[in-house]
């Protein structure tokens, strides 16, 4: 399983780089996405950006990422021509993205007018803005399993989680093999492993069930908002 997780961090704490799109000094370190595989972090980072004057996005893609994916490309090049030659092409064009879109260390923070990541939440306990705090994409074998966002309340403190859709519906289904597996254990398995394999499983998977009802139930009772600075 591959999991990305980021914080969301202020923009006045990041980083500001040139546009590529117009140019402008204007585009701030939106979300810094740190890649893990198997609950191991493998230094992989890609960072998101967006530009408060025209409102474009790009993402920066870390230097041993970019290195791994020319290494690769010129191998494939004596076995797979075309696979290698597209893996050369994509390394190309993430470098001359990198290269249009500079740091500029004297630049100013600009005003933040668009926004990126989660949408804000209204607290169901207090009404105050909830902002997301951290977000998690999960994957397997390149395959998008959807995103879990927690949220944090700027009022009373109080701390929710939600999904989004293809997280639900990857939690709905593996809550359901595991009662399957449970049911399984139990009517055709005999002596010690009926039980115990029908509990673990059985345990396992009605807290899986638990976890996506309370989920499910923050994301209705915490409604979305509309970002005020979004075009």
């Amino acid at each position: 399983m591959d999991r990305a997780e980021a914080e969301f961090r202020k923009a006045r704490d990041g980083e500001v780089r040139r546009c590529p799109r117009c140019a402008q000094p204007s585009a701030v370190l939106i979300v810094d996405w740190q890649e893990e595989v198997y609950g191991i972090k493998t230094g992989v980072t890609t960072r998101e950006y967006r530009c408060q004057s025209c409102g474009g996005r790009f993402k920066i893609h870390g230097k041993r990422e970019n290195t791994i994916i020319v290494l690769l490309g010129v191998v494939l090049l004596f076995f797979v021509l075309p696979a290698g030659l597209l893996l050369l092409f994509i390394a190309w064009r993430r470098a001359r993205l990198a290269a249009k879109a500079p740091v500029q260390p004297d630049a100013r923070i600009p005003s933040i007018r668009y926004q990126e990541g989660p949408p804000r939440r209204r607290c169901a306990a207090c009404a105050n803005l909830c902002r997301p705090v951290r977000v998690a994409k999960e994957s397997h074998n390149g395959i998008p399993l959807g995103m879990e966002i927690d949220y944090e309340c700027s009022g009373c403190g109080r701390q929710f989680a939600v999904g989004t859709t293809g997280f639900y519906i990857t939690l709905a289904f593996t809550a359901l093999f595991f009662l399957g597996a449970a049911a399984g254990f139990w009517i055709f398995q005999g002596n010690l492993w009926k039980y115990a394999g029908a509990f673990a499983s059985g345990a396992f998977g009605l807290w899986l069930a638990s976890d996506l009802v309370r989920k499910a139930r923050d994301d209705f009772a915490n409604p979305r908002l509309p970002d005020p600075g979004m075009r």
